[in-house]
Formats: C-alpha cells, sequence, structure tokens
C-alpha cells in the first residue's frame, strides 16, 4: 500500500496544474496550427503550379494563334482551290465525255460498216427523267455480220448500254446491203474512262 502525502500548499499545486493545462493547451494548439499550415502550403503549392500549366498554356495557345494567323490565306486558298475542284468534279461527272465516246465507237467500227446520222441527247442537271438520254446510229454495211460483230465490240464502250439493233435489207446493183438503226442508252462517264480492246482485233 502506497500512501502520497502532498506537502504543498493549495496554492502553489493549483499554480503547477494552471501551468501544466497551459502547456498542454499550447502543445495541441501547436499541433492545429502545423496542421493547417500543411494543408495551406499544399494548397498553395497546388495553386501556384496550376498558375503555372495555365501561363505555359496561354502561351502556346498565343503561339498556335500567331502561327494559325499567319497560314490563314493559305488555309483560304485551300478552300477555294477544294470547291474549284469539287465544281469540276461535278461538270465532268454530269453528263459523258463526247469527245472519248465518239473515239471508243469509231474505234470499234468494222471496215464494212459505215455511219451515215448520227444524234445523241442528253439531258444536264437534277432531272430524273433520263429516258431521253441516248445515241441513235444509222448507216449502212455489208452484211449484218459485219453489224453484229460491231455491236458486240460496242458494249465494251463505257457509257453506253441497253444497245438495241434494228435493220433491213435493200438489194442494189452491187448485191445486197445492210441499212441499220443502233439506240443505246447514254450513262454519264469519266473523262478517263477508256474502252479495253479485244485480244486478237
Amino acid at each position: 500500500m502506497q500512501i502520497r502525502i502532498n506537502l504543498l500548499p493549495p496554492e502553489l499545486t493549483a499554480e503547477v496544474e494552471k501551468k501544466r493545462k497551459q502547456r498542454l493547451m499550447i502543445m495541441v494548439t501547436c499541433s492545429v496550427l502545423l496542421v493547417f499550415f500543411g494543408i495551406y502550403s499544399s494548397l498553395f503549392i497546388a495553386t501556384m503550379k496550376t498558375k503555372e500549366q495555365t501561363t505555359r498554356l496561354q502561351e502556346e495557345m498565343q503561339l498556335w494563334k500567331e502561327k494559325v494567323a499567319v497560314y490563314a490565306p493559305y488555309t483560304e486558298l485551300q478552300a477555294r482551290a477544294n470547291k474549284m475542284e469539287e465544281l469540276l468534279e461535278q461538270c465532268t461527272g454530269s453528263s459523258p465525255d463526247w469527245v472519248q465516246l465518239m473515239y471508243n465507237i469509231g474505234q470499234q467500227i468494222p471496215p464494212s460498216v459505215w455511219i451515215t446520222d448520227l444524234q445523241a441527247s442528253y439531258h444536264v442537271g437534277d432531272s430524273q427523267d433520263v429516258t431521253d438520254n441516248e445515241i441513235t446510229l444509222r448507216g449502212v454495211a455489208y452484211s449484218h455480220v459485219y453489224v453484229s460483230y460491231w455491236l458486240e465490240n460496242m458494249r465494251e464502250i463505257p457509257g453506253i448500254e441497253d444497245i438495241r439493233y434494228k435493220f433491213s435489207s435493200q438489194e442494189n446493183d452491187s448485191g445486197q446491203e445492210v441499212y441499220y438503226e443502233i439506240k443505246a442508252k447514254l450513262a454519264t462517264i469519266k473523262p478517263e474512262d477508256t474502252v479495253t480492246e479485244k485480244e486478237g482485233k
């Protein structure tokens, strides 16, 4: 059994207890202040980093704006060039290439077949009625064999389809001549389209 006897006067004991509580309060206050200081420091550092990043991004954005301003005329020219190219494609794709078409037809015609009349009609625009878009060939040949051979070759010509053949024969002093009429639908073709010649021709 331990017996503790405090010989200090009550006033001194109270003063010691008061100082102990004050020290404890100071320690708690300092700890709280340290925690708040740490939080403030972290927030301050994060804020400074954010400001630095924002400043750097603004500088980069300004540099990009200056570069865009330098190349703006070229961008406008490119846009105009693209527009002109689009219009050119629409023009070249809206009607047949008549020169190439006539060349292809002439390349396929046999020596014993002649063209005496050629008619063509083609409507350019938004109209959906393309029933009149056709070409008509009339002429004379020594035999239907030559005309039939020509028809087979014409099926390889791009831009024409649905080929229809009519003929009639007539006797003359030189023998029998075949008067033919060929009609075909016209389709839109590109200028670069060419006919593939048959092997052995």
